[in-house]
């Protein structure tokens, strides 16, 4: 008789269970479909418009990453392992890099952060151009102690590469920071101390 009594008033309870992990589970793939449809988007956007950054152009960016935004699922992006891989730019508004797109001298520009060997982690950034050489930048990166988003870069070295006619090391100038408002294994939006956006797509994808 007891164990009749348990077992009915257990029923309201695995009942309960089992309807909030269906709402759940319902919850969590509406939110993946909503990122995923959001996402192909953002990127088909990006590559229509690469290089280019008119007024008009940068708000509907925006308004796509606003969007985005709330379902970024890596809280703590500036020290996620998903941040040290090698990145190719889709789209910035950075009037410099976007020079050498819309000139025709690269189609491939990368960035690459890895982790350092008991410090700082490592970073580059690679502008490889059409006709062969490149101009690459590299520094160092550290975390912000305070913001969760937050890497602090600085450059130590620039390297301008012209193929045949001889490679050129000089010290670049250069420091700042870059907020990650958005982080998964195969995109990634920043935003920096300079009010720049750059999106990128992991190159391991």
């Amino acid at each position: 008789m007891k164990h009749t009594l348990l077992m009915l008033m257990l029923i309201p309870i695995q009942a309960a269970v089992a309807v909030a992990a269906t709402t759940t589970g319902f919850n969590f793939n509406n939110s993946q479909r909503k990122r995923d449809a959001l996402k192909q988007n953002l990127i088909c956007a990006c590559r229509e418009k690469e290089g280019l950054c008119t007024p008009q152009i940068r708000r509907d960016i925006e308004s796509m990453i606003e969007e985005l935004g709330p379902l970024n699922p890596t809280s703590n992006s500036a020290r996620s392992p998903l941040l040290k891989r090698e990145w190719k730019l889709r789209w910035t508004s950075e009037k410099e890099i976007n020079l050498f797109l819309t000139n025709g001298w690269s189609n491939d520009i990368s960035q690459t952060i890895i982790e350092g060997n008991g410090g700082a982690s490592k970073l580059q950034n690679n502008i490889s151009f059409v006709r062969g050489g490149f101009f690459s930048v590299a520094g160092e990166v550290n975390t912000d102690s305070e913001l969760r988003l937050r890497t602090n870069f600085e450059f130590r070295e620039a390297t301008l590469d012209l193929a045949r006619w001889g490679r050129y090391r000089f010290p670049p100038v250069g420091k700042g920071w870059f907020d990650t408002i958005y982080l998964d294994s195969s995109l990634r939006i920043d935003t920096n101390s300079r009010g720049d956006i750059l999106i990128c797509e992991s190159c391991e994808n």
